[in-house]
């Protein structure tokens, strides 16, 4: 990273955007994953990244993911495994709450389909508020997934799986920060 020797923060991430934009000698998937491993080191990148979309790069080089995107075909994805978790509403609830930046329309939805479904049937019935009815935003419901992880360990270890896969660890921790 010779571009971002002897410059200011700014001037550097100048640099690898260039590298990323113009040149097309980075891709944008793995600038933004380096900004986000430099993020403490730098001051003020925290809030620049926090209002980027995390990027894919199509065959010609040019962003065309956004966020929203990615978790609605993640969801998809995985729609059958999500189904058959036993989530207590009561545990989904204490998620809802520990969501941070989580919208109201996004939680009074989840409470609503909560309240009306048994535990078995809480994380299909709330992917298909995401996927076929879209009343419900796919991040929000990956927000409310990544906070249960800790208090329900089958979902932690299927998270990780999750995670292995492209971009997704980069989703996750974009999902988590916003």
């Amino acid at each position: 990273l010779s571009c971002c020797q002897d410059c200011s923060p700014k001037e550097a991430v100048e640099n690898l955007i260039k590298l990323a934009v113009e040149e097309k000698t980075l891709k944008a998937d793995s600038l933004l994953k380096l900004l986000f491993a430099l993020k403490a080191s730098f001051p003020g990148l925290h809030c620049l990244l926090a209002s980027w979309l995390p990027a894919a790069v199509r065959s010609d080089g040019t962003a065309r993911w956004d966020l929203e995107a990615y978790g609605k075909n993640l969801l998809r994805c995985h729609q059958a495994a999500l189904a058959k978790f036993t989530v207590d509403p009561s545990l989904l609830q204490k998620g809802l709450s520990a969501v941070q930046h989580l919208s109201v329309r996004s939680r009074e939805g989840m409470e609503k389909i909560a309240a009306g479904v048994a535990g078995s049937e809480v994380l299909a019935a709330l992917a298909s508020a995401a996927l076929e009815e879209e009343s419900l935003s796919a991040v929000a419901i990956w927000q409310v997934l990544l906070v249960l992880r800790e208090q329900e360990p089958p979902l932690k270890r299927f998270l990780e799986e999750v995670q292995k896969e492209a971009d997704a660890d980069l989703f996750f921790q974009t999902a988590t920060e916003r």
